[in-house]
């Protein structure tokens, strides 16, 4: 939309909230951690405040008072101050210290300190300069007495806020926060493909990153689209109702080489993996990137089969480029003097079938990171399903929604097909394995120990399909599949 704003949009969009508030806010700045989402989906924000609010308090320190903080946010009868001065403080915040800027303002209101004096008390605490921070404590304490505040509740605050501020965010910082968390927040509701495909730009080369996006396009009913040598652009794209796959982020395909192929496409688009070939300048032809453009599928539906066209790429590749050297040392033969100049000559596909599909679809994972053609555990399905095997999903949602101890530690069997393998050796001299393994969900790291690496490793190669009998193990925010 041309005349679309980002700095226009309105800071009241209800449906923005419910978002926010939905814990669904992956991609969403600075509101996409596990805790962070939780503590979204408890509050239940309305107002920029709340979002303002909960950035502040999502850090060590402040952390303690957000279940205070969700409860008089709900119940607003619950609010209390230990004396009225707080209540103009601490009333957009039920209550609750949540700003460097309010430490400072109880200071100056019921310490009776000036600026100046209620900032030097602030450099000490975020310094955590404890003998300045006890020479503070006596004016504090006088300096409250004065404004009619009784000793006890002074002593308490003074300690109060001594905790805290090793930890207290500034309320500007956080508000300049808030605006970017809620204008992502609103392009996610309102313009979804938009957002999505730029999203899946922003991570280009972060496999799992990449997979929990795709996944939740597709739980909105967005699909990613193959790469196409005549839809694609360099980056992920909006194609109708879908996205598609941007070129870029295929293996071994450069900036340069992908540049030239849109100046070209600018005259039209390429009718055949011939012509692509004829119409693109002979030196920037470079045989590992067509063929990663190949193997990826960005030539399908050209007429041809993927296996043909790979056959003969490298031999077309050297033809052009031949081509290109004789016209340049101005060997011109009779045909291009009589202005008949011919193209590159056509060239004999072998007439061989297509690759099986699991052959596509590791090529396409191998090429673009992802599967297009299908998935390699379709036909296993009904197994899985026997097997009760547990989907990745359900098990990034239980860590997302606090619900880890539901799967910590539980015994499951899970199919999977393996998409990675990092060999290490221990302190023993042993050897064990981090694998990646892929549902039709999504991928987890498979954890293999030396004793089983020495009886099963042989099963540990790209593209195989294995049924593992383990452990799901929970550890800082992260599940991780546990091979017995």
């Amino acid at each position: 939309e041309p005349d679309f704003d980002v700095e226009k949009i309105p800071l009241d969009d209800a449906a923005t909230y419910r978002l926010i508030s939905s814990g669904k806010t992956s991609g969403v700045f600075q509101l996409e951690s596990a805790g962070m989402r939780q503590m979204l989906s408890n509050l239940a924000p309305e107002r920029l405040d709340d979002v303002i609010a909960a950035i502040a308090l999502y850090r060590p320190g402040p952390m303690d008072s957000i279940p205070t903080f969700i409860e008089r946010r709900h119940h607003p009868e619950k609010v209390t101050y230990a004396t009225p001065l707080l209540e103009p403080i601490l009333r957009s915040t039920y209550g609750c210290v949540v700003y460097q800027e309010q430490v400072m303002s109880i200071f100056r209101e019921i310490g009776g300190y000036t600026f100046g004096h209620a900032d030097v008390v602030r450099r000490a605490m975020s310094k955590k300069k404890a003998s300045v921070l006890l020479a503070e404590r006596e004016s504090f304490l006088a300096g409250a007495a004065e404004r009619g505040v009784e000793r006890e509740v002074a002593e308490t605050l003074f300690t109060d806020m001594e905790s805290f501020a090793n930890y207290a965010f500034n309320k500007s910082h956080a508000a300049a926060y808030a605006i970017i968390s809620y204008r992502t927040a609103y392009l996610k509701c309102h313009h979804p493909r938009a957002y999505f495909a730029a999203l899946l730009t922003s991570v280009l080369g972060n496999q799992t990153k990449i997979a929990e996006y795709i996944a939740e396009c597709a739980s909105r009913g967005i699909r990613v689209l193959p790469p196409s040598i005549n839809e694609s652009r360099m980056l992920f794209s909006v194609s109708g109702k879908h996205i598609r796959f941007g070129l870029l982020a295929l293996k071994n395909v450069g900036r340069q080489f992908i540049e030239q192929i849109l100046r070209e496409r600018q005259n039209g688009p390429f009718a055949s993996f011939e012509e692509f070939i004829d119409r693109m300048p002979a030196g920037d032809l470079n045989k590992r990137m067509v063929e990663s453009l190949l193997r990826a599928g960005a030539f399908d539906g050209l007429g041809l089969h993927r296996s043909q066209m790979l056959a003969v790429s490298e031999r077309m590749i050297d033809r052009a480029a031949e081509k290109g050297r004789n016209n340049l040392d101005g060997q011109l033969d009779m045909f291009s003097m009589a202005g008949t100049l011919p193209s590159t000559p056509s060239c004999e596909y072998p007439d061989i079938p297509e690759f099986g599909i699991r052959e596509k679809l590791l090529m396409e994972k191998e090429a673009a990171g992802m599967y297009f053609s299908g998935h390699p555990l379709e036909e296993y399905r009904a197994i899985s399903e026997a097997l009760n095997s547990p989907k990745t999903s359900y098990l990034y949602e239980c860590l997302e929604t606090g619900k880890e101890n539901d799967i910590d530690n539980q015994n499951v069997s899970f199919l999977g097909v393996v998409t990675s393998v990092k060999k290490k050796v221990t302190k023993k001299d042993e050897i064990m394995a981090f694998c990646g393994v892929e549902d039709l969900f999504g991928n987890i790291e498979m954890i293999v120990f030396p004793k089983n690496f020495i009886m099963y490793g042989n099963l540990l190669s790209v593209g195989s399909i294995i049924l593992v009998d383990g452990k799901i193990s929970v550890k800082d925010e992260e599940v991780k599949l546990l091979a017995e």
